[in-house]
């Protein structure tokens, strides 16, 4: 499906802890200058950040990423629903959030960089609730074979209502951020998009 992304530096992402987890990345990155091996990569605190991590291993399959949790925390497992481990990440977000949510993930691949996202929802008590995601990708060759979600909810009044929330979510306004952070890095050979996802880079240099 297209996409619209926009291209953006590290203070996109909202989050001290997440920005945390992205500089951290960024510093491998520099020294290697190259995506960092996921074993290089140890955050202080990260155990804190377990309930809102998730990991992946990246399966190509016919040369196109799939992605299969290898660990789910505990609180992302509860605003699903499901406790993921050993799923493919589609069977975890379900039919009503995949054609939005995949691209997203493959994109992460296709530039080898991370991803931003803030998808906005309603719980069920009518509770407007920010689900803010940061995807790291790392890679042990030339292909990015494992990759780092750390997903936040936020909530304007500081209440909602987390289980299931984002199992079977229709309401509120979708995604209102989807970002590429190439931005403030060492530039490194472009790589092209896997075929099937028309992602339409936003090239506007002053947003």
């Amino acid at each position: 499906m297209s996409m619209d992304i926009e291209r953006a530096g590290p203070s996109i992402v909202r989050s001290i802890k997440q920005r945390d987890l992205l500089n951290n990345w960024l510093r491998l990155f520099a020294r290697a200058q190259r995506v960092p091996r996921i074993d290089d990569y140890h955050p202080d605190r990260i155990e804190d950040e377990k309930p809102d991590l998730v990991y992946f291993d990246v399966i190509y399959e016919d040369e196109k990423p799939r992605f299969k949790l290898t660990y789910h925390g505990h609180r992302l497992a509860a605003a699903f629903g499901i406790q993921g481990e050993g799923l493919w990440v589609e069977e975890v977000i379900g039919p009503l959030f995949a054609p939005t949510t995949m691209p997203i993930y493959r994109a992460s691949v296709a530039h080898q960089r991370p991803m931003y996202s803030i998808f906005v929802l309603v719980d069920p008590d009518g509770h407007e609730v920010a689900y803010e995601r940061l995807l790291l990708p790392f890679c042990t060759s030339d292909k990015i074979d494992r990759m780092i979600g750390s997903c936040k909810m936020i909530s304007s009044d500081n209440r909602f209502q987390q289980r299931d929330v984002l199992r079977a979510n229709a309401g509120g306004r979708g995604y209102v951020v989807v970002a590429i952070i190439d931005r403030d890095m060492i530039p490194s050979k472009p790589h092209a998009v896997e075929p099937g996802d028309v992602i339409a880079l936003n090239r506007n240099e002053s947003s």
